[in-house]
């Protein structure tokens, strides 16, 4: 036995008894939803994009990156809703795909991402909003006001701790 890396692909092309091999099966969706490892350019996409396009191009990429890490020869074998666990990953196929998801993202993504996410459908929602995040809801509005002032119109801010007490006592009924 030796141990070597191997382009299998590349042998693949040139020798069919090599296209059993699962490394040697190239699935045209991961070449084609990777490009070229571009994060910013998956980024820029997602950016512009609607929320049903970002989904669909997020469970591309997921579904693309989960037939290679499988060795399955396109992403339709992927199915969605089926647990990680149930399709045949292992801990260290979860941690290939939180690599290569991670290289084709841009972001850093945990070790555990298949147990915290177990099915691709779950991936697909954390990496969307992970990658495209909700916006904020914008502040409500804060009036300026003056000097704090209770109904008998004494001014709290300068009071005194014995003037809180007796304040609390008179007007709120709490001793």
């Amino acid at each position: 036995m030796v141990v070597a890396r191997v382009d299998w692909p590349a042998v693949a092309a040139d020798r069919p008894l090599f296209s059993e091999i699962p490394e040697a099966r190239t699935a045209p969706d991961v070449q084609e939803e990777r490009g070229s490892d571009d994060a910013p350019a998956l980024l820029s996409r997602l950016a512009g994009a609607s929320e049903g396009e970002r989904r669909q191009t997020v469970r591309r990429l997921v579904r693309a990156e989960v037939a290679a890490v499988l060795g399955h020869a396109s992403a339709a074998a992927v199915d969605d809703q089926r647990g990680f666990r149930d399709q045949g990953f292992s801990s260290l196929s979860g941690v290939e795909l939180r690599n290569r998801l991670s290289k084709a993202t841009g972001i850093a993504l945990p070790s555990t991402l298949v147990f915290d996410h177990p099915s691709p459908a779950a991936l697909t929602d954390h990496l969307c909003a992970v990658l495209v995040p909700e916006p904020e809801s914008p502040p409500s509005a804060v009036l300026p006001t003056a000097a704090p002032r209770t109904a008998s119109g004494a001014d709290l801010s300068t009071a005194s701790d014995d003037e809180l007490i007796s304040f609390i006592s008179d007007e709120l009924g709490i001793s």
